[in-house]
């Protein structure tokens, strides 16, 4: 017997390296203060069709996995996708496509959390989660569609590894998604650093070289 429970505490341990919520305000207990929130506010509303972006903390693409077109927009689109504020990311298609949403960060991070709006409004099909650390979680899916006045939150928290990559695939059809109040754990460091970090790298080597 004692075997036995000693073999299920491991096995609870294990599963419970990664948590998940579906509530924001347990996320947020959960992660303590000092996270970083983007809330796509600080952008221009731009609601011309991008099949990537490039923001302050992650650039993301979209992919098409039924045929068809699949885009990125930020803004409301008509009203129908912003959890708070004027803007969200909204990932939609003109013909109804399912798609897959590839996001890296610029920073490591340990968690991610992110408000999701108008998923389930059309076909049946489901919503997952999957990181380069190895999570891989269902959000939601439809039927039911598990939301809130067609708001849901969903949280991941990994406490043991960090990734930089994830993504988010939508199977349901003629139905698009916004993301709003993303939640990161990790201050990033924005693109034209990292070039301007490697040009210096760069001309140190050099400098380098012609010195030997």
């Amino acid at each position: 017997m004692c075997a036995c429970l000693f073999t299920f505490v491991l096995s609870a341990a294990a599963t419970a390296a990664t948590l998940t919520y579906s509530n924001q305000a347990d996320f947020l207990s959960a992660i303590g203060p000092g996270y970083t929130l983007e809330n796509f506010e600080s952008y221009p509303t731009d609601l011309t069709h991008q099949t990537s972006v490039a923001l302050d903390y992650f650039s993301a693409t979209i992919t098409p996995t039924s045929g068809g077109d699949a885009y990125f927009l930020i803004g409301d689109d008509n009203g129908h996708y912003s959890f708070n504020g004027a803007n969200a990311l909204v990932a939609n298609s003109e013909s109804g496509s399912s798609y897959i949403l590839s996001f890296t960060l610029y920073a490591e991070t340990n968690y991610i959390g992110f408000n999701v709006i108008g998923f389930g409004n059309g076909g049946d099909g489901t919503l997952t989660i999957n990181t380069n650390a190895g999570d891989s979680f269902l959000i939601a899916e439809k039927p039911p569609r598990n939301t809130v006045n067609n708001i849901m939150f969903f949280g991941l928290l990994n406490q043991d590894q960090a990734f930089t990559e994830f993504t988010l695939e939508k199977t349901t059809l003629n139905d698009g998604i916004g993301l709003d109040e993303m939640y990161f754990s990790a201050v990033p460091i924005p693109p034209a650093l990292y070039l301007f970090g490697s040009g210096l790298i760069g001309l140190v080597r050099m400098a380098r070289r012609k010195a030997a």
